[in-house]
């Protein structure tokens, strides 16, 4: 068992009730910076990937379209972005 840790991920699900989109937007933005958008099918790829190389006990990052790495920048990417608010 491993974990997959996707950055933001253009879905239905990125849509909130609670902002607005061009909040949304500019929040995401924002964040570009650190990791860009990526797309549900990026992330389905990176799953189907580790599916067979993953190792157990282990959590991956999946960002920007990029091939999954071990997360331990994971904190350091949220918290700049955090930061930066």
């Amino acid at each position: 068992m491993f974990a997959i840790c996707p950055g933001f991920t253009r879905t239905d699900m990125t849509l909130s009730q609670q902002m607005t989109m061009d909040e949304q937007v500019e929040l995401f933005d924002r964040y570009k910076e650190y990791a860009p958008w990526q797309s549900a099918h990026d992330v389905g790829k990176a799953v189907v990937l580790l599916f067979s190389t993953g190792t157990t006990g282990t959590s991956y990052t999946v960002d920007g379209g990029k091939p999954p790495i071990v997360s331990p920048d994971r904190v350091n990417i949220s918290i700049a972005f955090l930061d930066s608010l």
